[in-house]
C-alpha cells in the first residue's frame, strides 16, 4: 500500500471517529433534555421549548449524516477511479 493511500485511510478512520463523536454529543443532549423535562413540572411552555430543542438537535444530526454520506460517496468514487486506473493488478 502506498504511503498516500495509507494516509487517506488513516484520515478516513479519523473522520469516522469524529462523526461517531459528533453524533453521540447531540444524542446525549437530547436524552438529557428529555429526562430533565419529564422529571420537571408539567408546563406546556417548558415542554414546547424542549421539543423545539430536540428538533434542532435532530436537524444537526441529519446534517452530520448527510455529510458522512457525501464523504462515503466521494471515497467510493476515488476507490473506483483507483481500481479502474490500476486494474491490471487484478487480472
Amino acid at each position: 500500500m502506498s504511503a498516500n493511500t495509507e494516509r487517506l485511510l488513516n484520515e478516513l478512520r479519523s473522520a469516522t471517529d469524529d462523526v461517531a463523536h459528533d453524533l453521540k454529543t447531540p444524542l446525549t443532549r437530547i436524552r438529557g433534555l428529555a429526562e430533565v423535562t419529564i422529571q420537571g413540572p408539567k408546563d406546556f411552555e417548558l415542554w414546547s421549548d424542549a421539543l423545539g430543542n430536540i428538533a434542532e438537535e435532530c436537524d444537526d444530526m441529519v446534517a452530520i449524516i448527510n455529510t458522512m454520506l457525501e464523504m462515503t460517496f466521494f471515497m467510493c468514487m476515488f476507490i473506483c477511479f483507483f481500481l479502474d486506473e490500476f486494474d491490471f493488478y487484478f487480472r
